[in-house]
């Protein structure tokens, strides 16, 4: 029987697509539920998207929002090369998730490489990235 995973991916706090989502999820109870990164930063529901997420069992790797949101939320810390507007969005973000998710997205590893049953001609590997290994800013 093949293994199911279900993939999401920059959710960016927006909590009504990712309730949709989540229904479908539950109903097609997959195997594994795997999150590709870019948590929060852009809708107005980070936190609360990030609690609706931690109801569901799930693997997740970093995307760049979660670097905005926890290494780079101050005025001091925001890259020149991002477009300035980013910084005090990054800093609202991190207001809204508090200290406690902040760290728990800065946690988050860079890639997960799993080994899954299922694939054509048994067990295969896969790697899990938000953008390509080694660069979350690029795709």
């Amino acid at each position: 029987m093949p293994y199911r995973i279900a993939f999401l991916t920059d959710i960016h706090g927006n909590l009504h697509g990712l309730e949709a989502v989540l229904r479908e999820v539950r109903q097609a109870a997959p195997d594994l539920v795997l999150v590709g990164g870019d948590l929060t930063y852009q809708f107005p529901y980070p936190r609360e998207s990030l609690e609706l997420l931690a109801t569901v069992e799930h693997r997740a790797v970093a995307g760049n929002t979660e670097r905005y949101v926890t290494e780079w939320a101050t005025p001091a810390a925001w890259p020149a090369w991002l477009p300035h507007w980013g910084g005090p969005h990054a800093q609202w973000t991190r207001q809204q998730i508090g200290e406690d998710w902040a760290a728990r997205l800065a946690a988050l590893p860079e890639e997960l490489t799993l080994t899954v049953a299922g694939a054509p001609g048994g067990a295969g590997d896969l790697l899990v990235t938000h953008g390509v290994p080694g660069n979350p800013f690029v795709g």
